[in-house]
């Protein structure tokens, strides 16, 4: 489950690159981790109801993460 918790940080910041990139390197970065990390997740989420446990919700036990934009 610490996999989906990675995620669970990298999907907004892909998102803030979407949105924010002026580049499309950074666009293009962005649009992999947003379409990696949802896939991942999903897929997590699958796991965890074979495994009859049932995972984290975002940002339990971990700080929540604030996105900033660089000074």
């Amino acid at each position: 489950m610490k996999v989906r918790a990675a995620g669970l940080w990298e999907y907004p910041v892909g998102k803030m690159a979407l949105q924010k990139g002026t580049t499309g390197a950074v666009r293009t970065a962005g649009r992999h981790l947003v379409d990696g990390h949802a896939a991942l997740d999903a897929t997590c989420r699958g796991i965890a109801t074979r495994l009859n446990t049932t995972p984290p919700p975002p940002a339990a036990g971990e700080p929540q993460v604030r996105l900033a934009p660089a000074p």
